[in-house]
């Protein structure tokens, strides 16, 4: 009898004990490291993004869930009601000189699901003043928020760069963020400001790269460093499950549809015959990998970066 009773208790203190066990929901923080060539570069997470199925413009809306669907991309809803996530990734670039961001995230202004790159640099063993240049891909809300919080700067040791066609459409854009034009401006009226033009030349072995079409500015950057080439692309995707496979879709969010199709189309070419590593504000963080054919020749697909800890 008292063996039973002894097993019973056994079994309620496991039970109780089973009971009380707290689910985490958190995840490790967001930022990956990885080297070109000396250089140390970190993806910061900035959060996710969900957007609707409408986002894809040139593709029937069943066909682009379905294709969504098939990968086991992060979903909700159906129809009319789908949505995917995008994350929103940043860049830190160590040259072991200086410290260059590019793109600031969202800071404040797309919600609680984003405007966490101030606190991944932070995790990240960096502090916001030590950035000594930022360099925008282009000016939309998910790239520029994170510039300022409560109107002042986050970075206040920077200088901004961006190109100027860019930067004149939106500063002289009655629907750009009032917040957004103030930080800005107080970036230029300071002479922090630094205009880009294609091919120019933010550091040793950083240049920026004109790729138009999604904003009238947009640009990436490429990174060369001991014998090794990354390209960072801004928003030539938006996701990786429907572009890659249809590189002729576009987005609502495009600026000129047809410039920013051939665009891509021509940017996916080149990155997947010459193999250049590349890095992408809206693939799934870390957002670095390669671009491939598909083996039918119809469009291509995205290969990963698997995890490794630095040598």
């Amino acid at each position: 009898m008292k063996k039973i009773i002894l097993l019973l208790s056994i079994l309620f203190i496991s039970v109780l004990h089973a009971d009380t066990v707290k689910i985490q929901k958190t995840q490790v923080p967001g930022y990956y490291r990885f080297m070109v060539g000396s250089y140390e570069v970190t993806s910061i997470y900035d959060g996710y993004s969900n957007l609707p199925l409408d986002t894809y413009k040139g593709i029937d809306a069943a066909n682009a869930e379905a294709i969504i669907k098939k990968e086991y991309s992060h979903i909700s809803g159906s129809g009319k009601n789908f949505s995917f996530k995008v994350s929103v990734n940043t860049f830190l670039i160590n040259t072991g000189k200086e410290l260059i961001l590019v793109d600031t995230g969202s800071g404040n202004s797309m919600g609680p699901a984003t405007g966490a790159v101030k606190k991944n640099i932070e995790m990240a063993g960096y502090k916001p003043e030590d950035i000594t240049k930022i360099i925008f891909t282009h000016l939309h809300p998910d790239h520029v928020g994170g510039l300022s919080e409560g109107g002042k700067q986050v970075y206040p040791n920077a200088v901004i760069y961006a190109n100027e066609k860019e930067m004149d459409f939106w500063m002289n854009n009655s629907d750009f963020n009032k917040e957004f034009k103030d930080i800005l401006n107080t970036y230029k009226n300071n002479k922090k400001y630094k205009a880009l033009k294609d091919g120019a030349e933010i550091a040793a072995g950083i240049k920026g790269v004109l790729l138009p079409g999604h904003t009238i500015g947009h640009m990436g950057y490429e990174i060369t460093s001991g014998g090794q080439k990354l390209l960072i692309w801004g928003d030539i995707t938006h996701g990786y499950e429907v572009q890659f496979a249809n590189p002729d879709v576009t987005t609502a969010y495009d600026y000129d549809q047809n410039q920013a199709k051939e665009t891509r189309k021509a940017l996916m070419k080149k990155v997947s015959d010459e193999g250049t590593m590349t890095a992408g504000s809206h693939l799934p963080f870390p957002g670095l990998g390669h671009v491939a054919p598909n083996a039918d020749g119809k469009g291509y697909r995205w290969i990963p970066v698997q995890y490794v800890p630095l040598d």
